[in-house]
């Protein structure tokens, strides 16, 4: 959104960015701005309510090929309503690449338990390269917007 100049007087200025869907209703969120003195505005980054990180595997954490392995973290989204639960329906985990490029391996839908989600996975298809990316979705229900985490492992014998 454009605010033109002379709108808002110079210096620091707080403003409120509202967002409404018919379906889910309205959102609001005060932004801190910066006036500079011809009139543009500087917006600090607009953080999500959505939150998503990797808990297990740690970052650049050795995964043996020979086990079992699992993916797992939390999931959740600030500004979810009790009829949503933890406001995020959907947590997504891949190997190699974003969702839908080519090389990317879908190891599958986390399943969610409270705002923690966890996926099983074999190693063992993927051990003849050691150094791989997770690449992990997490969708609001809140607003159907998405988070994406990413976490380097490597994969050992």
């Amino acid at each position: 959104m454009l605010v033109p100049g002379g709108a808002v007087q110079a210096g620091p200025a707080n403003l409120t960015v509202v967002a409404h869907t018919p379906g889910k209703g309205s959102w609001s969120k005060p932004v801190s701005v910066a006036i500079s003195g011809g009139g543009a505005v500087q917006t600090s980054a607009v953080s999500s309510g959505l939150v998503l990180t990797i808990v297990i595997p740690g970052s650049n954490e050795n995964v043996q090929a020979n086990h079992d392995g699992h993916v797992r973290g939390v999931a959740y989204d600030t500004r979810t309503r009790a009829e949503l639960g933890v406001g995020v329906d959907r947590v997504q985990v891949f190997l190699d690449g974003p969702r839908g490029t080519d090389g990317s391996q879908d190891l599958g839908i986390a399943a969610q338990t409270a705002n923690t989600w966890s996926l099983a996975w074999e190693p063992t298809k993927f051990d003849h390269v050691m150094h791989h990316v997770l690449w992990v979705y997490a969708r609001s229900s809140v607003t159907g917007e998405e988070r994406l985490a990413n976490q380097e492992v490597n994969i050992v014998h």
